[in-house]
């Protein structure tokens, strides 16, 4: 199946990291223009899709600052979809790790993330080609 997202525009949370920087390769392979929402700008060395003309990079925004959430929003054109990827991952004991850092961490980025969900245009997918419909 060939994906087309020409003229597309898609959110990818988490763009940057392992699992983002897949999805924002397979989006932009497919014509997507992906917009990538950081705390930092990514090294380009570590981040080589950074240089791609159609990967834009908004830094910074604080996925857990709802202000910030909202505004970068309200910037972008109109989305095709938003992907959610975001999410931190710190090795250790259960014990030795704080409630906020984890599960209320992740859970205010989702509600923040949720409430701008609106900005994304309703539509869905046509299963034969991948393009999105009203």
């Amino acid at each position: 199946m060939k994906l087309d997202y020409s003229n597309l525009h898609v959110v990818v949370t988490g763009g940057a990291g392992a699992l983002g920087a897949a999805v924002v390769e397979l989006l932009i392979d497919a014509g997507a223009t992906v917009h990538i929402p950081a705390h930092r700008a990514p090294d380009t060395s570590k981040f080589p899709l950074a240089r791609n003309e159609r990967v834009k990079i908004a830094a910074p925004v604080d996925l857990a600052d709802e202000e910030a959430v909202r505004t970068f929003y309200q910037s972008l054109p109109s989305l095709w979809a938003s992907v959610h990827a975001a999410g931190g991952f710190a090795a250790g004991a259960i014990a030795d790790t704080s409630l906020d850092a984890g599960f209320v961490g992740r859970t205010r980025r989702r509600t923040n993330l949720g409430e701008c969900g609106h900005s994304v245009d309703h539509g869905y997918a046509d299963q034969s080609n991948g393009n999105a419909e009203s």
